[in-house]
Parts: C-alpha cells; sequence; structure tokens
C-alpha cells in the first residue's frame, strides 16, 4: 500500500483544500468533509517524487473508478488507492529500466488513457459477448457496446461537474438543473479544449449556451441565465467528445476491452 509518510502528505493535502488544519488534524475545525470536489482536488499538490497531473482526463477517470462508484466524489480512501497503484506502476516502469520523472508521468497518463479506453470499450453483463450470424447483427452489437460506453461516460462526465458546484433549478425551465460559469470553465481546462481547438473558454461557454437553446433548453435573453448551461448539455457534449476519441482509438488499432499492461520502459 501506500507508504505511511505518502498516507500522512494526502492526508494534509487533503484537509488543506478543505480549509482545515492539518497540524491539527482537522479535529479543531470539525470533522473533515467525507469526500472533495473536482475544484478541490485539482488544488490537490502531488508529492514532488510523484509528479501526476490530476487535470489529465483518463487519470480522472481512473481516479474515480477505483471504488466502483463513479460519482465525482474523491474520498481521501480514493486518494490513497491511487497511491497505490502509481506507486507499483512507478515501481513496474522502473524496474523495467530507468526513467526519468517526466517520462514516467506521460506514460502513466497513457496507461489511465489506455485504462478508460478499455473500459468503456468492454461488453457490459447486459450485452451479449457473441451476437449471432447475419453479420449485421455482429455490426450491431459492436455498436451497442459503443453507445453503452458512451452513454456510461457522459453520465459520469456530467456528475463530476454537477458534483463540483451548486446546480440551479428554476420554475420557467422545469426538470433542467443548471451549472455556473465557474464549473464550465473547469470544464474548458479538463478537456483541453484551448489546446485541442483553439477555442477559448468564452468562445466554448458560448457554444454551449448556442446550443441549448437550439435545442429549446434555455433562453438567451433571460438574464438569469447568462453565467448558466444546462447540465444535460455538458452529458450530450462529453458523450459527442468521447465517440470521436473511441473512433479514434478503433482506427488506431486498439481492440475493445483490451487489458492494459502496466507501464514500462519498453
Amino acid at each position: 500500500g501506500a507508504g505511511q509518510s505518502q498516507q500522512a502528505y494526502l492526508k494534509g493535502e487533503y484537509l488543506r483544500v478543505c480549509g482545515q488544519s492539518p497540524d491539527q488534524g482537522g479535529a479543531a475545525d470539525g470533522p473533515p468533509p467525507e469526500y472533495l470536489v473536482l475544484d478541490q482536488l485539482l488544488q490537490i499538490r502531488p508529492p514532488r517524487e510523484y509528479p501526476v497531473d490530476l487535470t489529465h482526463l483518463g487519470t480522472l477517470y481512473v481516479l474515480d473508478s477505483l471504488d466502483g462508484t463513479f460519482n465525482g466524489r474523491i474520498t481521501l480512501q480514493d486518494l490513497f488507492a491511487f497511491a497505490d497503484l502509481y506507486s507499483w506502476q512507478a515501481g513496474q516502469a522502473h524496474t523495467s529500466g530507468v526513467m526519468s520523472s517526466s517520462d514516467f508521468q506521460a506514460k502513466f497518463q497513457a496507461y489511465c488513457t489506455l485504462q478508460m479506453w478499455g473500459d468503456l470499450s468492454a461488453v457490459p453483463p447486459e450485452l451479449p459477448t457473441i451476437a449471432p450470424h447475419p453479420s449485421m447483427m455482429m455490426q450491431k452489437a459492436e455498436n451497442s457496446v459503443e453507445l453503452d460506453g458512451v452513454r456510461r461516460f457522459g453520465k459520469w462526465f456530467s456528475q463530476l461537474f454537477a458534483e463540483n458546484g451548486q446546480v440551479l433549478s428554476f420554475d420557467a425551465y422545469p426538470g433542467q438543473s443548471f451549472l455556473s460559469s465557474d464549473t464550465i470553465k473547469t470544464m474548458h481546462q479538463v478537456l483541453g479544449i484551448k489546446k485541442m481547438y483553439g477555442v477559448d473558454f468564452q468562445g466554448f461557454f458560448d457554444l454551449l449556451q448556442r446550443v441549448a437553446e437550439e435545442r429549446g433548453l434555455m433562453n438567451l435573453q433571460d438574464t438569469a441565465l447568462d453565467e448558466l448551461v444546462p447540465q444535460s448539455i455538458t452529458e450530450v457534449f462529453a458523450q459527442d467528445f468521447i465517440q470521436g476519441f473511441m473512433k479514434l482509438m478503433s482506427e488506431l488499432g486498439f481492440e475493445p476491452g483490451m487489458v492494459v499492461d502496466p507501464v514500462s520502459d519498453a
């Protein structure tokens, strides 16, 4: 497991981002919160010997998957489990050849990305693993698997950001929940929209609002919604985003549901 000093460091960071005193174990401020949300998690300073980019999408997916909940809530035990995984992977990498911290960080991100791909492209229990002939049925089964992964990712992604900040609702928009521009700003960062597409935050925010209006989910003339985006549109966007990712992985020759080997220097 993660060493005691590593666990003590992570607990100190956990308390720090919760606004509590690590020196007093948080006791003076009452019990620490049961979990962190995304913006708090991104304030965690990883140990110097274990550089990790917590804004990396695959890394976030793996971190939130370790307890099997995918609920957008990161507990202290999740951080300990993630530290265990990272330490084990680092040990595997250094056993197979000397590797710098920056090299390992890049390889660990690739490992997390492949873990996400393997999970999202795997055949879930409720879908048939073998489709009957004719071959059209096989194609249909493959499409079902991909759609299941896309939906699961969209649901997780939307939940991750819904947990992150206040979710608002209005009588004028029954059944709709809205996320703040601050939460959308974190989304823009995590998805690397500026780097990948050259679109700045304001352009991204305006795009989500326009699409939401086109779908009848909000009225752009309503000043109460000036700094808000419907949560449902973030789920739609996430599904489109991950569909592009899964298509690219398939074109690169990655097998659905593949099991990922440990990071190595091979």
